[in-house]
């Protein structure tokens, strides 16, 4: 049985997003998806890198990872914005926030978590995964 997931959003991302999502117990996959959320410089990055050194070499997991900042870096032009690279810490994080503030006011509070899970679903498919 199949649960229904509602999709708004852009028509670029819509038909890529998984309309029906398994219910856990249905699922076929072994497969695992971690997401780590933190403010800049509160150790994700460190923790990620953990987690992948050990479901790689403990439990053979490939480890594939998605960060929000890079989409945000991929798309700031749909906003009119160029992030480009600012070598200062504290203008990184404000560049970052604005862009990202922006894409979420004009495609929707889950427009990032919508294409890292895009991104996802494409790489199942290029690996021969389960959707």
């Amino acid at each position: 049985m199949q649960q229904q997931l509602d999709v708004t959003g852009p028509e670029e991302y819509e038909n890529v997003f998984p309309r029906n999502v398994p219910k856990y117990e249905d699922r076929l996959s072994d497969e695992l998806v971690i997401a780590l959320v933190g403010p800049i410089a509160s150790g994700v990055t460190a923790t990620a890198k953990l987690l992948e050194d050990l479901l790689s070499s403990e439990f053979n997991y490939q480890v594939f990872k998605y960060k929000p900042s890079d989409i945000i870096k991929g798309d700031s032009e749909k906003v009119s914005e160029e992030i480009g690279n600012p070598t200062d810490f504290a203008t990184r994080v404000e560049t970052y926030q604005t862009v990202g503030d922006k894409l979420r006011q004009k495609y929707g509070n889950g427009y990032l978590a919508s294409k890292i899970v895009s991104k996802i679903a494409k790489n199942r498919d290029d690996n021969d995964g389960f959707q």
